[in-house]
């Protein structure tokens, strides 16, 4: 897999332009909203981990990891959960 910070995240995850300008995230009704959300988390951790890096922020940049990790996760119990509805 690389390194952490090079986890692709939801490459085939459509979220609203109008979803990205709210402070809070709608709250997810099923679980194709919980993909979505940690879609969009996983991705924008991914980014703000490379600003926090770029800036010298190395703390700053392994809680944004943590957070990145968490949500590449979450991803994959929905992958998970996929894999055993098709068999």
């Amino acid at each position: 897999m690389g390194r952490l910070g090079q986890i692709m995240c939801g490459d085939d995850v459509e979220i609203e332009p109008d979803d990205l300008g709210q402070s809070e995230p709608p709250m997810p009704a099923d679980k194709r909203d919980r993909k979505q959300v940690a879609a969009y988390v996983c991705d924008m951790t991914g980014s703000l981990k490379k600003l926090a890096l770029d800036a010298d922020m190395k703390f700053l940049a392994y809680l944004l990891d943590m957070a990145h990790i968490e949500a590449f996760n979450i991803m994959n119990e929905f992958a998970k959960d996929g894999e055993k509805d098709a068999t």
